[in-house]
C-alpha cells in the first residue's frame, strides 16, 4: 500500500514504472520482496544509503515478523559484499508513529546504512533513555506505540533510544559531527557526486 504525498511512495512507484525516467536519488540498488534499497539523498558519508520498506508503514517495528526476518537475510548477505565487505556500517533509524514522525522528515519505514566507523552511542544516550538488546530486530516492537530512535553495528551492540521529543534528522546530526562535518541537512547538502558515484559502485556489483 502507498500513501499520495509520500515522498518514498512516489519513489517506489518511480522505479516500478517501467520505461519511466527517475531522479537519480531514487536509483533502486538493490530489491527484495519486501524492500528496496535508494541512495540517500543528502548523504552524510559516502555510501549512504535508505532501506526502504515496499509497503506504507511508519517504522520498522509496525513490519510483520516476515518482513523484519526478510530485513535480517538482506542486511546479513550485503554485508558481505562491495562496499560493505570487510566493515560494519551503522545501522540507524528514527522510528515514527501514526502520530509523530520520532525525528525523521518522512514518516515511511527507511533504515539509514552509514558506512562509517564513528561512534554516536554516547551522544544518544546523554539525551535518550537506552535500552539494549540481543537477538531478532523484532525487538523494536517493544518500543510502540511510542517513537524511538534504533541503532546497531552488527555482532558489535543494538540499542534502542526513546525519548518524548526526538529532534529532526537527529541520526544524520550526529554522524555528521562524529565525522567532523556539519553537512548533516539533506535538503542544504544534497552532496550528488557522492549518489552518482554511489550509483557507480553498485551497479559494479
Amino acid at each position: 500500500m502507498h500513501t499520495v504525498n509520500c515522498p518514498l511512495c512516489l519513489a517506489l512507484r518511480s522505479c516500478r514504472d517501467k520505461g519511466q525516467s527517475f531522479p537519480i536519488e531514487n536509483t533502486p540498488l538493490y530489491m527484495t520482496n519486501s524492500f528496496v534499497i535508494f541512495p540517500a539523498l543528502g548523504p552524510v558519508v559516502p555510501g549512504h544509503v535508505l532501506v526502504v520498506s515496499r509497503d506504507h508503514h511508519p517504522s520498522f517495528a509496525s513490519l510483520s515478523d516476515v518482513q523484519l526476518y526478510e530485513y535480517e537475510e538482506l542486511a546479513d548477505n550485503l554485508f558481505q559484499k562491495i562496499p560493505y565487505a570487510n566493515s560494519q556500517p551503522l545501522e540507524g533509524e528514527h522510528g515514527a508513529t501514526n502520530t509523530d514522525t520520532g525525528g525523521a522528515t518522512v514518516a515511511h519505514a527507511h533504515m539509514h546504512w552509514f558506512p562509517t566507523d564513528a561512534e554516536i552511542v554516547k551522544s544518544l544516550q546523554s539525551c535518550m533513555k537506552q535500552r539494549s538488546f540481543t537477538g531478532p530486530i523484532n525487538f523494536l516492537r517493544s518500543a510502540e506505540p511510542n517513537p524511538y530512535v534504533f541503532l546497531r553495528r552488527q555482532d558489535t551492540y543494538s540499542c534502542l533510544f526513546t525519548n518524548g521529543n526526538i529532534p529532526s534528522q537527529l541520526l544524520r546530526r550526529l554522524v555528521s559531527e562524529a565525522t567532523g562535518s556539519n553537512e548533516w541537512d539533506w535538503h542544504s547538502y544534497p552532496h550528488w557526486q557522492w549518489i552518482h558515484e554511489l550509483v557507480a559502485k553498485w551497479r559494479s556489483i
